[in-house]
């Protein structure tokens, strides 16, 4: 009787240790593997330096957003899993435009020898490396598989196939196509538009907005123009504006809600007002 209770436990033993080696959570080195290093964009641009999400990925507690050039991407330093919940550490990637290489650059790249330094605080390293810091945490149980693991990831950044252009303001969508290569879309709907000259006068700026400069730009003391491509409506308001030259730094998107309040005298051919397609360049100084 003793030996077949002995065996029973010992069974019971070995099926309970079993179980518990199926239930395992994935190992933090595979995480690091899996991520450490790599670039993500988040579905969701929120400038605080610690963000939590649900399983579902939505964010818990008060929202900060802001623009993607300066809280849409990170570079993963660290990740780990911790009691049902994925931590994920790295720098923030700030989004600067190079009118050199004519294209957007990280702000951590930038050296003392770089020709952008300039344009810049004179601490650069120091300040990026404590400003970009961010931590996102997403509740996600004990993840089994790494698949678990990049469904609790895609709930919060987009997967590797996404494109950017899915998750930016529709201003940004003809620039990041034009310069990944893709056609450039169509300004709206340019059927029947004008432009100033042959006979159309250009519109004229009635009541300007002035934007409003972005914490962590004025912090870098970072000074840029932006420059926009619109269409001035027959009753004087904007439509359609998108970034035909950015700046970076979240200037872009300031400059977008300013040129939205904008209101013009609008353009006129034969002395009736007409709508007409137009550039504007918006200028962030600090003085």
């Amino acid at each position: 009787m003793e030996s077949r209770q002995a065996l029973r436990c010992y069974i019971t033993i070995a099926f309970f240790l079993l179980s518990t080696a199926a239930a395992a959570a994935v190992p933090d080195s595979e995480l690091k593997t899996a991520y450490v290093g790599k670039v993500l964009t988040l579905r969701q641009f929120d400038s605080a330096p610690q963000l939590r999400f649900d399983a579902a990925g939505k964010l818990i507690g008060k929202s900060s957003p802001e623009a993607w050039t300066v809280a849409g991407q990170l570079r993963v330093q660290d990740i780990s899993l911790q009691q049902g919940v994925l931590h994920v550490r790295g720098q923030r990637l700030f989004l600067f435009y190079d009118s050199h290489t004519k294209s957007l650059r990280e702000v951590g790249s930038v050296n003392n020898g770089d020709t952008a330094r300039r344009r810049f605080l004179h601490k650069l390293p120091q300040w990026y490396a404590k400003a970009s810091k961010v931590e996102i945490q997403i509740e996600c149980g004990e993840l089994q598989t790494q698949d678990d693991a990049s469904k609790a990831m895609n709930s919060v950044f987009l997967p590797p196939d996404a494109l950017l252009t899915d998750v930016v303001p529709a201003a940004w969508r003809s620039w990041l196509n034009r310069t990944s290569g893709e056609s450039a879309q169509n300004l709206g709907n340019s059927t029947g538009l004008y432009r100033a000259g042959d006979g159309v006068s250009p519109p004229k700026l009635k009541y300007p907005q002035d934007p409003t400069y972005p914490e962590i730009a004025r912090q870098a003391r970072y000074q840029a123009t932006t420059v926009l491509m619109l269409v001035v409506e027959a009753n004087g308001s904007p439509r359609d504006i998108q970034i035909v030259r950015p700046a970076g730094m979240g200037l872009d998107e300031r400059a977008v809600w300013a040129v939205q309040q904008w209101k013009f005298d609008p353009a006129k051919k034969d002395g009736q007002p007409v709508p007409v397609q137009m550039s504007v360049e918006v200028n962030f100084g600090l003085f």
